[in-house]
This record gives structure tokens, sequence and C-alpha cells, in this order.
């Protein structure tokens, strides 16, 4: 690795943002869980970001350009890490989209059924598409989506 892919990667670090390849994820988990002390945090206006620790939620920040101190955010203090003189807090980033979701399609077999008239099996087959909106981004990947990374599509096929 040379002088200018470290200095790119350490750059990276001080702006934590979901991607571009990633905005049309239900959730997305930031790699990292170390984060620097004034890093800028920036939220899409169809987003929130919800920040977990031991398996809790500690905060969710709402769209705009943010700050990452714990002046700024209340919740942080409870995040910083004692062991880098508090440069550092230790936290999972979840970026979860609130607008709604359209077109997500379903369907599939649902089993063979007698006709009464004519005694014949018919298969029954159901299709459709269907929208969602997340409501609560908090119970959402504590209850449903988990704390580890999430596939996308299998996420969308469990609704």
């Amino acid at each position: 690795m040379g002088l200018w892919d470290t200095v790119k990667s350490e750059v990276k670090r001080e702006f934590v943002a979901r991607p571009d390849d990633a905005k049309d994820f239900v959730v997305w988990k930031y790699p990292d869980s170390n984060i620097r002390m004034l890093t800028q945090l920036t939220v899409e206006a169809d987003e929130v970001a919800v920040f977990f620790r031991d398996g809790k939620v500690h905060g969710i920040v709402t769209p705009g350009r943010t700050t990452l101190e714990s002046s700024n955010i209340p919740f942080l203090g409870r995040l910083v890490d004692a062991a880098t003189g508090g440069n550092m807090f230790i936290s999972e980033i979840f970026f979860v989209t609130t607008r709604e979701m359209p077109n997500n399609k379903f369907g599939g077999p649902v089993g063979d059924m007698r006709d009464s008239e004519t005694k014949l099996a018919v298969g029954l087959l159901v299709y459709g598409d269907f929208s969602f909106k997340v409501v609560d981004a908090a119970k959402l990947v504590v209850n449903l989506a988990g704390m580890g990374k999430s596939d996308n599509a299998g996420f969308i096929q469990w609704f």
C-alpha cells in the first residue's frame, strides 16, 4: 500500500455516509465500528442513521450533515472509548431508508386444490407487488434485519 492509498483511506474515515450503490437498500450497515471524533456524518433526506453498541440502540440521527462529537449529539458520550483518550467511539451505524419502497414483487405457488365440480386438481398461484415504508428504524434493525451485514435481496424476499 503506497502513501497515496494510505492518505485516501484516512480521508475516507473522516466522512461517514451511505455509498451511492447502497442507496436502494432498506438497511445498510457502515463497515467500520471505530469512528473518530469530529467525523462528518451525512444522512440523506430519505434515511436515518441508527447507532448501536453492545446490541442496544443508543440514538438516531435524522437527515442532514452532523459533526460527530458528544457536545453536538448527547448520546455519543456513552459510546466514547476511554482507551483512545476520548478520540474515538465504538458504535455500529445502520442507515435505514425511510421513504416508501414501491414495486416489490411477490408470488408463487400456493398449493393444489380440487375443483368441486370437475374433480380436477387445480394449481393455485398468487402474484402481485407491494409497497412498504419504515416507521421505526431501530425496531426494524433489531427485530428483523439483525445486527449483521444485511443482504437487501434476502431482506425484501422475507416480506
